[in-house]
């Protein structure tokens, strides 16, 4: 049907088909109920680097269940690591399915795009690139009220400049322009890099290659992959039930979430992990080749370079007619590649090398405010407020731009939080226009300024600006133009609101606009709490707490007044021991102290200890609501510490309440840490070593001890803490910046196993507890960057949900290390009850939380 409007006007232009485009073109239908739209494709098919890239054992190291949208599922996953030709199915299938393809311009090459500010629009330039439409449409103008760029930062290859390589009388041909029609078998084959690309392509080639000479600049972190295919009935299990792939979904948001600290920081734990797990892998599949073992060992830690996720990469160096050539490049010859003075022939060069990563919107030239190109704007690097508006160009937004990009989790994440914050700014132009009105959204430039300064001083501290190695996150002068600074739910986060007083704004609905204030996004919340809220309700909340209560034959609880509670709790912890084997005193010795003017202790040491072998000491502190509980109702969790970590064990007898009243409780904890810093020598104990260990009320004295001590100077004498079930937060003063992690956690806990919220109210009111006092609740502490490396553990049936999940973002936002463990389907203190399958797990998490926080490798990870 024939149509007099404007085709080449739109309120919205989106530069790109790949899963950034896609997500922000669904978010437009979504959230701003609007199918007016164009998409300019340069390829003939969406996908983006996904259709773009076509190599040999092209495929993702990020899980299929991970890299996909959190709207729209894929549970027919075939293999936990999805194939290239996988993504780009599912991308084709979500695009059909939202009815995208009518907005698609396919073969449509930008040039350039300029802001008219007289109009507050951009007038795009777009080149056809399909021969039979340049034929009458060369190239044409689009014009829109908002652009986007969803190009990403892996769309343009880089070509290494290698004297001679165009005089190749051979073929050649970049990894992200392969020519499938060339037959590999009996050819002598150079590629020329060793990254994640190669680390694919390598394998595949080898076998049917008569011989593949790999050129090593610089050798890779390899760690293990463990792909496997998913089973029909795995698959049938996420397509009908739902929950259970959101549950998964879930476990591995939070599993990648832990590598952030191996990611960027070199000094910790995990990344110390990560260079174990590749050194033994390195060993296991190379055990014969002590040189080549020597070559592919990096001098530089893990995170500095992207670490390759791969189990086939190193057998298939050992192959016999696999060859690496760690000696530089000289020259490439009409017949091959010259290095270290000798010559070799090949059939096929593959340049592996990568993409300009560096150069955002290469080669589109862009011209903002006052005529002002991007070039001009990012002379001295590549930078934008969130990786998503640049300055000096209005009505702009940019998906997957400068320091965006993971070195621990699912870019899709991040391509989420970043279309539903640009989908805001597009919504305010659109109303704008709607009313006949006009409207100019840019940047503030203080505002962009200030917020890199905060990340730059971030990655220069991390393992990504490292200089031991080279690498696409960074500039040549070093600067991180390409890696976020944090976690993936610490920019979910900040991308949850979009503040107008962060930008610039004009036009005739400027003053309309500011008027409103702050528009509240929210942001998707998939790490395990948010499913186990979801789960939590209704029956599954019922199904969870009749497992719990059927393994251990009562429902055990707190309720009533503390003179009630204390029956019940003598009760609970009779039931607890009656499931223990009998204790055998010769693993654990256990010897009773008196503190002067202070409590008692119990000191736990393993057998076989001496003064000769320092080992590290642990002040426990026991829960019961700082009401209940004494040295013996938690005995076997303290032997159990002190023997498998191995460490010493001094369990404090804190005085209770009603009788008392708070500070006593803390005080009492204070005369016993000094007690046991001034016996570190008797005791045999490594004052290097000491932390505090505690769970419920005894998880917040124990941050109460970290407290105290700094604010006494004495910050150097505590190396770590391990809280279990913590009390943080009174509920009557949570900070606003809390409410909604606190609340996501504590919606259904009125009438949970163990302890319910009525527990937890009787517990504050009987020792007089001040909701403001961050000694009793210390996510409200103003020294929180002071505090140690931290382990937290959370359950799901639990009033102290919330408390344990405020702490850990309070702590990270702080700077401090924290490794965490949470366990959905459990009530509060679950681990008491050894018949409950997961006791033992929790307990090998606890003792390696405590390596983590002291710096140690652990062995025992469950």
């Amino acid at each position: 049907m024939a149509t007099s409007r404007n085709q080449n006007r739109t309120p919205l232009l989106i530069i790109g088909a790949g899963a950034s485009g896609i997500c922000t073109a669904i978010d437009m239908i979504k959230r701003n109920k609007s199918r007016d739209f164009i998409i300019v494709e340069k390829g003939g098919q969406i996908g983006g680097t996904w259709n773009d890239n076509r190599y040999p054992g092209c495929c993702c190291d990020i899980w299929s269940h991970l890299y996909s949208y959190s709207f729209d599922p894929n549970p027919s996953w075939t293999r936990e690591y999805p194939t290239q030709e996988e993504i780009l199915a599912y991308l084709i299938r979500v695009a059909n399915s939202w009815g995208l393809y009518e907005h698609i311009r396919f073969n449509a090459v930008v040039e350039e795009a300029t802001w008219d500010e007289s109009l507050k629009q951009w007038s795009t330039v777009v080149r056809t690139a399909s021969e039979k439409e340049a034929e009458y449409s060369p190239s044409y103008t689009i014009t829109s009220d908002f652009l986007v760029s969803a190009v990403g930062q892996l769309n343009v290859p880089a070509y290494p400049s290698i004297n001679g390589l165009d005089l190749f009388q051979g073929k050649t041909m970049h990894s992200a322009r392969w020519d499938r029609s060339f037959d590999l078998k009996d050819k002598r084959i150079a590629v020329i890099g060793n990254g994640a690309t190669a680390a694919q392509i390598i394998p595949e080639i080898a076998g049917v290659a008569k011989n593949v000479t790999v050129y090593q600049r610089t050798p890779n972190w390899v760690i293990p992959r463990d792909d496997k295919p998913i089973s029909r009935t795995m698959q049938w299990m996420y397509q009908y039930i739902p929950t259970i792939r959101k549950r998964y979904r879930a476990g591995l948001m939070d599993y990648r979430e832990s590598f952030y600290d191996a990611a960027v920081d070199e000094h910790s734990a995990m990344n110390s992990i990560f260079k174990k797990l590749s050194l033994e892998m390195l060993d296991r599949q190379i055990p014969e080749n002590a040189t080549l073992r020597k070559q592919l060992t990096p001098n530089y830690p893990p995170g500095c370079k992207r670490v390759i996720i791969s189990d086939d990469y190193f057998p298939t160096l050992n192959r016999a007619n696999v060859r690496l050539e760690t000696r530089s490049i000289e020259e490439v010859c009409s017949t091959g590649i010259k290095a270290g003075g000798e010559a070799e022939e090949f059939d096929l060069i593959v340049l592996a090398t990568g993409f300009r990563t560096v150069d955002f919107m290469y080669p589109i030239k862009i011209t903002g405010l006052k005529g002002r190109s991007i070039e001009d704007i990012w002379k001295d690097g590549a930078m934008a407020y969130l990786g998503i508006a640049v300055e000096g160009l209005p009505n702009f937004g940019m998906l997957y731009g400068p320091n965006t990009n993971l070195g621990h989790n699912s870019i899709i994440l991040m391509i989420e939080a970043q279309s539903r914050y640009i989908n805001t700014l597009i919504s305010a132009t659109m109303k704008a226009r709607a009313s006949g009105g006009t409207l100019s959204i840019a940047p503030a430039p203080q505002r962009i300024k200030s917020y890199n300064v905060e990340i730059q001083k971030r990655l220069q501290k991390s393992t990504f600006a490292n200089p031991s190695c080279k690498s696409w996150y960074k500039t040549a002068d070093g600067l991180v133009t390409n890696n976020w600074c944090g976690t993936v739910v610490e920019y979910q986060e900040r991308t949850s609101v979009v503040d107008w007083d962060d930008f610039v704004v004009s036009g005739s609905d400027k003053a309309q606009l500011q008027s409103q204030g702050p528009v509240h996004i929210g942001r998707i919340i998939e790490e395990t709490q948010q499913t186990s809220s979801l789960m939590s309700m209704g029956w599954v909340l019922a199904a969870g707490a009749i497992v719990f209560e059927k393994a251990l034959g009562m429902r055990p609880v707190l309720n009533g007044s503390i003179e009630d509670m204390v029956g019940q709790y003598d009760t609970i912890v009779a039931l607890a021991k009656s499931q223990l084997p009998p204790q055998d005193p010769s693993v654990v010795a256990a010897t009773d102290h008196k503190v002067k003017d202070g409590p008692m202790v119990r000191v736990y040491k393993p057998e076989g200890s001496s003064a000769a072998g320092k080992l590290p000491v642990c002040l426990y502190s026991h829960g019961g609501g700082w009401c209940l509980g004494d040295l013996e109702a938690e005995d076997s969790l303290c032997r159990a510490i002190s023997q498998f970590s191995p460490c010493i064990v001094v369990s404090i007898d804190y005085r209770l309440g009603p009788k008392n009243k708070m500070p006593t409780m803390i005080d009492d904890c204070i005369a016993a840490w000094e007690w046991a810093w001034n016996a570190a020598s008797e005791l045999g104990g490594d004052q290097t070593r000491y932390f505090a260990l505690g769970g419920s009320a005894g998880g917040a004295l124990s941050f109460g001890i970290a407290e105290r001590l700094i604010a006494d100077g004495k910050r150097s004498q505590i190396s770590g803490i391990v809280a279990l079930v913590p009390a943080t937060l009174h509920p009557s003063n949570i900070p606003e910046e809390y409410v909604s992690a606190y609340t996501a956690t504590n919606d259904n806990v009125e009438d949970t196993p163990v302890i319910n919220r009525k527990t937890m109210k009787t517990f504050y009111h009987a020792i007089d507890s001040d909701p403001a006092d961050p000694v009793q609740f210390p996510a409200l502490s103003k020294n929180l960057p002071s505090f140690p490396p931290t382990y937290l553990a959370t359950c799901e049936f639990d009033p102290l949900c919330g408390d344990g999940k405020v702490m850990e973002i309070a702590l990270r936002n702080a700077g401090v290390k924290v490794w965490s463990d949470y366990y959905e389907g459990y009530p509060h203190y679950f681990w008491i009850f050894s018949c409950l399958s997961d006791s033992q797990r929790f307990v090998q998490n606890v003792i390696a939380g405590i390596h983590c926080v002291l710096g140690l490798w652990f062995s025992t990870v469950v």
